[in-house]
């Protein structure tokens, strides 16, 4: 929540029913901070469920294979799930021009 307050969020899921995705405030003038943006974020998170994973086309990984981050033994799962997103997900104008 942190670097979505003081950061300018440009995607990301919700955090919660409360507070919602925060993505994109400072740019529909309803910043969520009473400071300028400092910093450019964004928050790629794929679901890692059975659902998930098969709404991604992987319904042939097991969610328990690649919900630990530091599973060696299913590295190729691992970065399968992450191209796969990052394809459906990831776009260069997330990152904005730099100055």
């Amino acid at each position: 929540m942190a670097c979505r307050n003081l950061g300018e969020c440009v995607f990301g899921a919700p955090i919660d029913r409360e507070f919602g995705p925060m993505v994109g405030a400072a740019d529909n003038g309803q910043s969520n901070s009473t400071v300028p943006k400092l910093f450019r974020y964004m928050r790629y998170n794929p679901e890692l469920s059975t659902q998930g994973l098969a709404s991604l086309g992987l319904p042939q990984i097991e969610p328990t294979n690649v919900q630990r981050l530091d599973s060696v033994d299913h590295m190729d799962e691992l970065q399968e799930v992450g191209r796969v997103y990052a394809k459906a997900s990831v776009s260069a104008g997330h990152f904005g021009g730099f100055h």
